[in-house]
């Protein structure tokens, strides 16, 4: 038996070696029915499994369209405002609609709206981020 010690913890246990990843493998086209059970339940199970695809086609399709938009909006607008650079951001900032902001992080944005007193939604091309300001 083979002793070892984690390195995060610093405690000693027996060695276990690293589980096997399994690959899923794809449903059958064809569905076999086993005796007893009925036929409207194995094309419900396949109806609902084909529906879920769809809507993960669906919503995968949908969410790099978005991203699409915005990484457009971003570039339309950091076009339009350019030449200054943007204003550093701190939380502690006054910022105004349309203005354009320095992040350390997200890099370059625009302020599109002021939500409350102390919020802003900034867009940056990795898209919309809601932003703490004194406003």
């Amino acid at each position: 038996m083979v002793k070892v010690e984690c390195r995060a913890c610093g405690s000693v246990h027996k060695f276990r070696p690293a589980k096997p990843v399994r690959a899923r493998s794809e449903a059958p086209a064809v569905r076999h029915v086993r005796s007893g059970a009925s036929r409207s339940e194995a094309v419900a199970v396949s109806r609902s499994e084909a529906a879920r695809k769809a809507a993960v086609t669906r919503a995968a399709t949908r969410a790099a369209q978005e991203a699409q938009a915005t990484e457009i909006a971003w570039k339309v607008a950091m076009a339009r405002q350019v030449q200054d650079g943007g204003v550093p951001y701190r939380m502690d900032g006054v910022f105004e609609e349309g203005q354009i902001i320095t992040h350390p992080t997200f890099g370059l944005g625009e302020v599109r709206a002021i939500l409350r007193p102390d919020k802003m939604e900034v867009l940056f091309q990795d898209g919309i981020r809601v932003l703490r300001c004194v406003c």
